[in-house]
């Protein structure tokens, strides 16, 4: 869980509570976050504004 075995990444979903919806609030920020042997650091964050239009369908053949 803290990269002892090598890098380990997680995308976490910052929410707002003005905005609320069925599990918290909008989503309107995220954070991924990289955690290699034992030290954490922010590989990447945004917007939900920065993730949108980037989104492509794939179909049902993976």
């Amino acid at each position: 869980m803290l990269g002892a075995s090598g890098p380990v990444h997680w995308l976490m979903a910052l929410t707002t509570p003005a905005e609320a919806r069925g599990l918290g609030g909008l989503v309107g920020n995220w954070v991924l976050v990289e955690i290699d042997d034992g030290t954490v650091s922010v590989a990447a964050s945004g917007r939900n504004e920065d993730v949108n239009g980037q989104l492509r369908e794939v179909g049902a053949e993976l």
